[in-house]
């Protein structure tokens, strides 16, 4: 694998904390601490995946409309993703403690922000800006730990991404838990109480950042280990450090324009548009949805739904990122492209949940269910394709641009159904299996999850064609 030499801002970022560890740890010690630290770290990252239960405070409250409640979710789905393509480009040239400074300085004061609008009523605006700084931070505070796992062990990199994606998907439901606590739930109310929670999002975000800080300076350390910096300059000036120099910035910028110009890059791209916009645009709107879709589900609390939607995901995590590992190291099986097939067989559970919807069956928990079943593949398997498929070394850039689609598709959706639902689901009564309000929009993404599966499977052909030709040159050069 080539890493990329110790920049200047990477330098200045971690040389104390690395004479600190480097005093007081062995090498691997440290990296074991730090790839636990980034994983425990992940476990209370995901506080935006539990929006929606603080929608109902926010239209009862700030009497918000769900087209506005929608408009904050792609807020957040802006935050989150639209950065992160600059974000990974930064950290494979700066390492991923830029992004946890990034994060320190976002986190703990955008939840003080979205507190203070909340208790005091200020714009509307204000709450949407709050927001999207939130879902800034998450990325950052995330792909710090994502890339942290993943650059510590390259070798294994079906669990040392699954690892971090899994934890992340676990936090919704320690924080959804954690909610439930009668001091964050309103006076006289079982309703979430925002102000209080948001507050104590702001302390945990402030210490998880710092904390998050120095584990990645394990990607640094590794950076000296293979330039050869010695050890026994630490205390110095450090003025022999390596920085990374103009050709390792030509040579990134060669490899990422390769990859942009590789047309299976937007077939996966477009694939997981369709996948992971909708479902984002579930996620933030399960409380509304609740009430809505058939008829069983109206007396289940939304905490209920959020834990059962976060375990699901966290299963599947957990399941296809140990799959993957173990079919990316059989080389029988041509590994990296077998597991573009598992990502085929996982789409197929919320294919099956949109169209349950369209069709307005009453069956919420199992829905919930099939769409965190996907929900969790999608964002395991599609890091772990990209990675194989372009290099560890590139990850920050690679995956960051992918992460473009979920954004776009969470607006996109968000506000197609935000729109739907206003005009066809606010106080209509003509509600039969093949002709309700949400027949529309959930049966167009329901053929958006058909489609991506299709575009899966095309990328899939041409990767195994690909791969083939590389073989038989191979064997040919070596003949």
């Amino acid at each position: 694998m080539v890493q990329s030499e110790i920049s200047s801002i990477e330098h200045a970022l971690t040389h104390h904390i690395r004479v600190f560890l480097f005093q007081h740890f062995s090498k691997e010690g440290l990296r074991r601490t730090c790839f636990a630290t980034s994983l425990g770290v992940c476990l209370f990252a995901g506080s935006v995946m539990t929006f929606s239960l603080f929608t109902d405070p926010l239209i009862y409250d700030l009497q918000y409309s769900q087209l506005q409640i929608n408009i904050i979710g792609g807020s957040i789905a802006a935050g989150l993703y639209f950065f992160l393509p600059m974000l990974g480009y930064l950290a494979d040239l700066h390492g991923p403690v830029l992004l946890a400074a990034l994060s320190m300085l976002t986190f703990g004061p955008s939840y003080f922000l979205a507190a203070i609008v909340y208790k005091y009523k200020l714009s509307y605006l204000l709450m949407c800006l709050a927001f999207m700084l939130i879902g800034a931070a998450t990325a950052s505070l995330y792909f710090c730990s994502l890339l942290t796992c993943a650059k510590i062990y390259p070798q294994s990199k079906g669990l040392s991404i699954s690892g971090p994606v899994t934890a992340f998907g676990v936090s919704a439901m320690l924080i959804t838990q954690i909610t439930k606590l009668s001091y964050f739930s309103k006076e006289g109310s079982s309703m979430t109480d925002p102000f209080k929670c948001f507050i104590g999002f702001t302390i945990l975000y402030c210490v998880l950042s710092l904390l998050n800080w120095i584990a990645s300076v394990m990607v640094t350390v590794e950076k000296e280990v293979v330039f050869d910096t010695p050890e026994q300059n630490y205390g110095s000036t450090a003025d022999s450090e390596p920085f990374s120099s103009p050709e390792e910035e030509a040579n990134h910028r060669r490899t990422f324009d390769a990859f942009l110009k590789e047309p299976s890059t937007y077939m996966l791209l477009f694939a997981f548009l369709f996948l992971a916009g909708p479902m984002e645009m579930y996620v933030t709107n399960m409380g509304n949805l609740l009430k809505v879709v058939g008829t069983s589900g109206a007396s289940s609390p939304i905490s209920k739904q959020v834990s059962a939607f976060s375990l699901s995901s966290t299963t599947a995590r957990l399941f296809v990122g140990g799959l993957s590992d173990f079919l990316e190291n059989n080389s029988r099986l041509k590994g990296k492209y077998a597991i573009m097939g598992l990502l085929l067989v996982t789409c197929i559970p919320g294919l099956v949940g949109f169209s349950m919807i369209a069709t307005n069956q009453p069956h919420f928990g199992t829905i919930t269910t099939l769409v965190g079943c996907t929900y969790g593949a999608v964002f395991s398997l599609f890091p772990t394709i990209v990675a194989s498929r372009w290099g560890v070394e590139n990850l920050g850039s690679t995956w960051g641009t992918f992460m473009v689609a979920p954004a776009t598709g969470s607006v996109l959706a968000g506000t197609f159904y935000a729109l739907q639902y206003s005009r066809s689901c606010v106080g209509s009564a003509d509600n039969t299996s093949w002709n309700y309000c949400l027949t529309l929009p959930f049966g167009i993404m329901a053929f958006g999850f058909a489609l991506a599966i299709v575009l899966i499977f095309i990328s899939w052909g041409q990767f195994t064609r690909q791969n083939d030709k590389y073989e038989a040159l191979s064997q040919h050069e070596q003949s």
